[in-house]
């Protein structure tokens, strides 16, 4: 078969214009779809870390939904067990009825310093009293210290020093530092 030279020029004009339609659909179509898919690729990648964290986080969040009817209950009951008026009026007299319940008649009660309760205890302060009870007998004190643990729940033992009285052989001198929370 033999082309004359206008069939030639529709031949390479077409050849041409093909060359010139892959040429424009690679590099203008899909070369930017390769670059775009290869760059979600690396967001994807460089985003499931920060996704695996927010699903942790809405799980942590999840749990602690579900724990916090207990918590405000515990809350409440804390604010509730606290009298009402201010820790120096009320804390010394209850702790020395307390002493004199248990059988030690000598205390004496002092603040030593306030300080907040902590970030998880937003409505509450922590107060520091020095509590000095004379003349006790060891077995005694041994009772008083696990009832006062025991009925005082939102009392907690810093320090505790034990001293030989010095006029009473079978007598110890404590002194002890106690925590305890109160309202704001």
């Amino acid at each position: 078969m033999k082309f004359s030279k206008d069939d030639i020029q529709k031949i390479a004009l077409s050849t041409l214009l093909l060359a010139g339609v892959l040429y424009g659909y690679f590099t203008f179509l899909l070369a930017p779809l390769g670059r775009k898919s290869v760059e979600a690729e690396k967001e994807m990648t460089e985003l499931m870390p920060k996704i695996l964290a927010a699903k942790k986080q809405l799980n942590e969040t999840s749990a602690l939904e579900t724990q916090a009817p207990a918590a405000q209950s515990a809350l409440e009951k804390i604010s509730d067990d606290i009298p009402d008026g201010s820790p120096i009026a009320w804390f010394p007299p209850m702790l020395t009825d307390f002493f004199k319940r248990q059988g030690v008649s000598q205390s004496n009660i002092r603040l030593t310093r306030e300080a907040e309760a902590g970030a998880d205890l937003p409505k509450f302060r922590r107060l520091n009293w020095v509590v000095e009870l004379a003349g006790v007998q060891y077995a005694q004190f041994g009772t008083v210290l696990a009832a006062l643990e025991n009925e005082m729940p939102l009392i907690q033992i810093e320090q505790l020093q034990i001293t030989p009285s010095t006029s009473d052989i079978e007598r110890q001198n404590v002194t002890m530092t106690l925590s305890n929370l109160v309202k704001k």
